[in-house]
């Protein structure tokens, strides 16, 4: 993942559209107040109260106008937190890739 995450890097280091965060959104909300993105994309921990915090976060502080989306939702056994938290917190996705990333679309956020 290590390699994966430098070409992420290096792909968008000079781009001001795409914004890296790592870490659970909690930490750094503040950061974003006043805020919207396009898109939130997720994929930091497995953990099912993290995933939870995180779409709740997005959510509760209106940070997304047209989609939550993140990954790992049906890859193995491992993260089936993060299906649980995605199912609860904005039901079932909307689509699905390969990669095993999601899209839930903002006009379909409960």
């Amino acid at each position: 993942m290590k390699l994966v995450e430098e070409e992420f890097d290096n792909k968008f280091k000079n781009n001001n559209v795409i914004v890296k965060y790592k870490g659970i959104l909690s930490d750094f909300i503040n950061d974003f107040y006043g805020l919207k993105f396009d898109v939130c994309y997720i994929d930091g921990s497995h953990e099912y109260d993290a995933v939870k915090s995180d779409i709740n976060n997005i959510i509760n502080n209106n940070l997304v106008s047209y989609a939550i989306a993140g990954h790992d939702y049906y890859i193995d056994d491992r993260c089936l937190g993060v299906k649980k938290a995605i199912i609860e917190t904005i039901g079932e996705p909307d689509l699905f890739f390969c990669d095993s990333s999601w899209i839930k679309f903002n006009k379909q956020l409960t």
